[in-house]
Protein backbone atom coordinates (compact mmCIF):
# COMPACT_ATOMS: atom_id res chain seq x y z
CA UNK A 1 0.00 0.00 0.00
CA UNK A 2 3.06 2.40 0.91
CA UNK A 3 4.89 1.43 -1.77
CA UNK A 4 1.99 2.58 -4.65
CA UNK A 5 1.26 5.23 -2.08
CA UNK A 6 4.93 6.86 -2.66
CA UNK A 7 5.54 5.43 -6.06
CA UNK A 8 8.49 3.49 -4.91
CA UNK A 9 9.15 -0.54 -4.75
CA UNK A 10 9.89 -2.60 -0.92
CA UNK A 11 13.00 -1.14 -1.28
CA UNK A 12 11.67 2.61 -1.21
CA UNK A 13 9.75 1.34 1.96
CA UNK A 14 12.49 -0.28 3.57
CA UNK A 15 14.27 2.90 3.12
CA UNK A 16 11.85 5.08 4.65
CA UNK A 17 11.69 2.45 7.84
CA UNK A 18 15.49 3.03 8.21
CA UNK A 19 14.74 6.48 8.57
CA UNK A 20 13.50 5.89 12.25
CA UNK A 21 17.10 4.35 13.45
CA UNK A 22 18.42 7.62 11.85
CA UNK A 23 16.10 9.90 13.45
CA UNK A 24 16.21 7.91 16.90
CA UNK A 25 20.30 8.46 16.47
CA UNK A 26 19.83 12.02 15.96
CA UNK A 27 18.53 13.38 19.44
CA UNK A 28 18.86 10.55 21.34
CA UNK A 29 22.43 11.91 23.57
CA UNK A 30 20.53 15.23 23.44
CA UNK A 31 17.38 14.46 24.85
CA UNK A 32 18.72 11.95 27.43
CA UNK A 33 20.38 15.27 28.93
CA UNK A 34 17.83 17.31 28.69
CA UNK A 35 15.60 14.83 30.01
CA UNK A 36 17.60 14.84 33.06
CA UNK A 37 17.70 18.61 33.44
CA UNK A 38 14.10 19.46 32.20
CA UNK A 39 11.81 16.71 33.70
CA UNK A 40 11.12 13.48 32.36
CA UNK A 41 7.39 14.15 32.17
CA UNK A 42 8.21 16.93 29.34
CA UNK A 43 9.93 14.44 26.98
CA UNK A 44 7.30 12.03 26.89
CA UNK A 45 4.81 14.65 25.98
CA UNK A 46 7.09 15.66 23.52
CA UNK A 47 7.79 12.10 21.99
CA UNK A 48 3.44 11.41 22.36
CA UNK A 49 3.65 14.91 20.11
CA UNK A 50 6.29 13.98 17.55
CA UNK A 51 4.93 10.35 17.09
CA UNK A 52 1.68 12.16 16.53
CA UNK A 53 2.74 14.26 13.99
CA UNK A 54 4.59 10.94 12.52
CA UNK A 55 1.31 8.82 12.11
CA UNK A 56 -0.41 11.51 10.82
CA UNK A 57 2.27 12.43 8.39
CA UNK A 58 2.82 8.88 7.18
CA UNK A 59 -0.10 8.08 6.31
CA UNK A 60 -0.80 11.75 4.30
CA UNK A 61 3.02 11.57 2.36
CA UNK A 62 2.56 12.23 -1.42
CA UNK A 63 6.19 10.79 -1.96
CA UNK A 64 9.64 8.77 -0.47
CA UNK A 65 11.23 12.23 0.38
CA UNK A 66 8.41 13.06 2.24
CA UNK A 67 7.82 9.88 4.42
CA UNK A 68 11.42 9.42 5.41
CA UNK A 69 11.20 13.08 6.64
CA UNK A 70 8.37 11.43 9.13
CA UNK A 71 10.17 8.30 9.19
CA UNK A 72 13.00 10.75 10.92
CA UNK A 73 10.29 12.07 13.33
CA UNK A 74 9.23 8.53 14.69
CA UNK A 75 12.57 7.44 15.55
CA UNK A 76 12.93 11.09 17.31
CA UNK A 77 10.31 9.91 19.19
CA UNK A 78 11.37 7.09 20.13
CA UNK A 79 14.44 9.26 21.60
CA UNK A 80 12.03 11.37 23.01
CA UNK A 81 9.77 8.36 24.94
CA UNK A 82 13.22 6.67 25.99
CA UNK A 83 14.67 9.06 27.97
CA UNK A 84 11.59 10.11 29.32
CA UNK A 85 10.25 6.60 30.47
CA UNK A 86 13.34 4.09 31.43
CA UNK A 87 14.69 6.77 33.86
CA UNK A 88 11.25 7.65 35.41
CA UNK A 89 10.29 4.20 36.01
CA UNK A 90 13.82 3.69 37.85
CA UNK A 91 13.70 6.32 39.51
CA UNK A 92 10.18 5.32 40.71
CA UNK A 93 11.06 1.65 41.31
CA UNK A 94 14.59 1.85 42.25
CA UNK A 95 14.69 -1.99 43.83
CA UNK A 96 13.25 -3.32 40.61
CA UNK A 97 14.41 -1.66 37.71
CA UNK A 98 14.80 -4.88 35.39
CA UNK A 99 10.97 -5.81 35.85
CA UNK A 100 10.72 -1.99 35.10
CA UNK A 101 12.73 -1.90 32.04
CA UNK A 102 11.36 -5.34 30.46
CA UNK A 103 7.86 -3.74 31.28
CA UNK A 104 8.51 -0.89 28.91
CA UNK A 105 9.87 -3.18 26.44
CA UNK A 106 7.34 -5.48 26.87
CA UNK A 107 4.16 -2.54 26.21
CA UNK A 108 6.48 -0.94 22.88
CA UNK A 109 6.28 -5.05 21.60
CA UNK A 110 2.55 -5.19 22.33
CA UNK A 111 2.08 -1.78 20.26
CA UNK A 112 4.46 -2.96 17.64
CA UNK A 113 2.70 -5.69 17.10
CA UNK A 114 -1.06 -5.00 17.51
CA UNK A 115 -0.37 -2.24 14.52
CA UNK A 116 0.69 -4.33 11.80
CA UNK A 117 -2.41 -6.85 13.60
CA UNK A 118 -5.06 -3.51 12.88
CA UNK A 119 -3.55 -2.53 9.50
CA UNK A 120 -3.90 -6.62 8.17
CA UNK A 121 -7.44 -6.37 9.17
CA UNK A 122 -8.57 -3.10 7.90
CA UNK A 123 -7.35 -5.11 4.81
CA UNK A 124 -8.67 -8.13 4.94
CA UNK A 125 -12.12 -6.09 5.13
CA UNK A 126 -11.16 -3.75 2.27
CA UNK A 127 -10.63 -0.71 4.21
CA UNK A 128 -8.04 2.02 4.26
CA UNK A 129 -5.19 1.09 6.25
CA UNK A 130 -4.56 4.80 7.43
CA UNK A 131 -7.65 4.10 9.86
CA UNK A 132 -4.94 2.14 11.69
CA UNK A 133 -2.17 5.39 12.30
CA UNK A 134 -5.51 7.45 12.99
CA UNK A 135 -6.81 5.03 15.16
CA UNK A 136 -3.30 5.24 17.15
CA UNK A 137 -3.26 9.08 17.07
CA UNK A 138 -7.05 8.87 18.74
CA UNK A 139 -5.21 6.51 21.73
CA UNK A 140 -1.89 8.94 22.13
CA UNK A 141 -3.94 11.65 22.73
CA UNK A 142 -5.87 10.29 25.80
Amino acid sequence: MLSQQWHVNDAGVSLVISSLGIGRLLVLYLAGTFSDRLGRKLFVQIGILTYTLFFIGIVISPNIAVAYFFGILAGMANSFLDSGTYPALMELYPQRQATANIMIKAFASIGELLLPIIVAGLDHFQLWYGWAFFIVCVFNGS
